[in-house]
């Protein structure tokens, strides 16, 4: 099957919010538009993931995130609380001079104690929100687009972290990311990394090993986090 989403705001000619087709074309599921037609000038539009057997699918312009069961049955899993920050659904004057006033969901992953939410542009910053499940508590930091990620890598004192994407392998939770090779040879040489003092230095040798037999041209590392249970 084939998802497929639609951005709402554009006229009345989209009559979906999203549609399940089969390979053939088939239109095997359909979800019609809630939301009056808009024209809003924000040429944002959502984005999906997947966590526990189950796609999840998210709009920039609708508060609730689904959940598309196996047998498709859909369901809400979260919601994000409409207000001041959320991308206005009219046309605005100078729409980059106002975008630092929202905030764009540019990602958003989700384990079984986390959800992991990466952000844009509000207030001028970027930024990635850990939220502990069932203790309702969350964690913020922030990431720039010129830089690596904004959490801490204190394990073998690497290029900080900015989760891509998750996995589950042998009942163990990893999220993802990918390193340049030529970012991963510039941080071992960096006065950040040389006075470093990870949890782990045995970890710092090989790290700085595997940069050294890179060259600046080859493909980006893989990088897996493998998160506590």
């Amino acid at each position: 099957m084939l998802f497929i989403s639609f951005n709402l705001q554009y006229d009345d000619d989209y009559k979906f919010e999203w549609i399940i087709i089969d390979t053939l074309g088939k239109i095997f599921k359909k979800k019609q538009r809630t939301l009056p037609v808009f024209k809003s000038n924000f040429l944002h539009g959502g984005g999906t993931y997947f966590f526990d057997n189950k796609l999840n699918y998210w709009n920039q312009f609708i508060d609730t995130v689904f959940s598309f069961s196996p047998d498709f049955s859909v369901e809400p899993n979260f919601i994000f609380k409409q207000g001041e920050y959320r991308l206005p659904k009219e046309y605005v004057n100078d729409p980059l001079k106002m975008l630092p006033n929202y905030f764009i969901i540019n990602q958003i992953l989700e384990t079984n104690k986390f959800l992991i939410i990466r952000y844009s542009f509000y207030k001028g910053k970027n930024g990635l929100v850990v939220i502990d499940k069932k203790k309702k508590e969350s964690f913020l930091t922030y990431w720039k687009f010129d830089d690596y990620g904004s959490i801490v890598n204190d394990l073998d004192g690497g290029i900080n972290s900015l989760p891509i994407s998750y996995m589950v392998d042998n009942g163990k939770e990893y999220v993802i990311e990918f390193i340049d090779s030529f970012q991963l040879k510039a941080h071992i040489k960096s006065d950040e990394f040389k006075s470093a003092v990870p949890k782990y230095p045995e970890k710092k040798k090989e790290l700085e090993k595997l940069a050294n037999s890179l060259k600046e041209t080859d493909n980006p590392v893989l990088m897996l986090v493998r998160l506590k249970e």
